[in-house]
């Protein structure tokens, strides 16, 4: 795969994702910080089928609560992926578990600089490219959606190559770059304010990371890769056998209302869209999809929508 650094991937994801004591997340339970998983009498894994291998960590923090890590890896690209979770197995309340850091991190190489676009609303999904060596990079998501306002998606170069991260995640973010000579620390966490035991039976999970490593420092590169692996591995197939979906079209009737809105989903009424579609339905324009919006937040005035939305 062109500028897929398969060699790097697969270095990444024996000596991070395959190694207890190596295991990229941070986090305190019971008052006692941890780093890895090393030193839980951990037991590993592996296990392989079709184009990816996987590898399960488990560990315990008492003989109540375990920690569950569940990685995966694509050799074709060199992309690694991994979720942890904590669950209480025990029949007694939990110690505290806070302060968790799912992905806490060093990556090696010279001139970092963090790229990527922020979230939509107030930033448009607006570009930047910052010097990692000249101040540090924060980004958090407070709403409870994940791309609003920032993106859980970046691009990390480094030394003659980079990472391609994302967090995935539907709710609180945040993630912190930080660059000291050759060494750029990233750390990432969907738990924000999590400070809470487990009651019997129950469990939490960190986000999900993903890391593409890429040789090169080409942006347009780096991108085509993450979107060539993103179309083979993430986005749905169209059938059981794997064939690709087709393309299709979607129609959205938001704008077409005549009614003041903040972002065209709040307007829709029956009596607006209704007609529209009969228009369309009469003059044989058939769409695969008819895309609704969401309804369920407050317009600008600070209404409920009505009840026919």
């Amino acid at each position: 795969m062109k500028n897929a650094d398969t060699v790097s991937g697969r270095r990444f994801f024996e000596k991070y994702l395959s190694t207890p004591e190596n295991f990229p997340v941070s986090f305190v339970y019971g008052g006692k910080k941890y780093t890895g998983l090393g030193g839980l009498g951990a037991r590993k894994i592996i296990c392989g089928g079709g184009d990816s291998s996987r590898v399960i960590i488990t560990a315990k923090l008492d003989s109540s609560v375990s920690v569950r890590a569940e990685a995966k890896f694509v050799p074709s690209y060199g992309q690694s992926e991994y979720t942890v979770w904590f669950e209480n197995e025990g029949k007694d309340v939990s110690g505290v578990i806070s302060d968790v850091w799912g992905l806490d991190i060093n990556f090696e190489g010279k001139n970092p600089v963090l790229r990527g676009c922020m979230g939509d609303h107030d930033n448009f999904y607006s570009a930047y490219e910052h010097d990692l060596t000249a101040s540090d990079r924060y980004f958090l998501s407070t709403g409870g959606r994940a791309t609003h306002i920032v993106f859980p998606y970046f691009d990390l170069v480094h030394g003659n190559g980079g990472t391609m991260l994302a967090s995935g995640w539907a709710g609180t973010w945040e993630a912190l770059f930080s660059s000291s000579d050759r060494t750029t620390r990233v750390r990432m966490r969907s738990n924000c304010y999590l400070n809470a035991a487990l009651l019997p039976g129950e469990k939490v999970r960190t986000a999900l990371y993903v890391f593409l490593p890429y040789k090169g420092r080409n942006y347009f590169d780096a991108t085509n890769l993450w979107r060539r692996w993103f179309m083979e591995h993430i986005l749905p197939k169209a059938n059981a056998e794997g064939d690709p979906l087709k393309p299709f079209s979607t129609v959205w009737f938001a704008p077409d209302t005549g009614l003041p809105n903040s972002d065209g989903s709040i307007s829709e009424r029956s009596f607006t869209w209704k007609p529209t579609l009969e228009k369309l339905k009469a003059e044989d324009l058939v769409a695969d999809f008819r895309w609704f919006d969401a309804g369920w937040y407050f317009d600008p005035d600070g209404n409920t929508v009505p009840t026919d939305w």
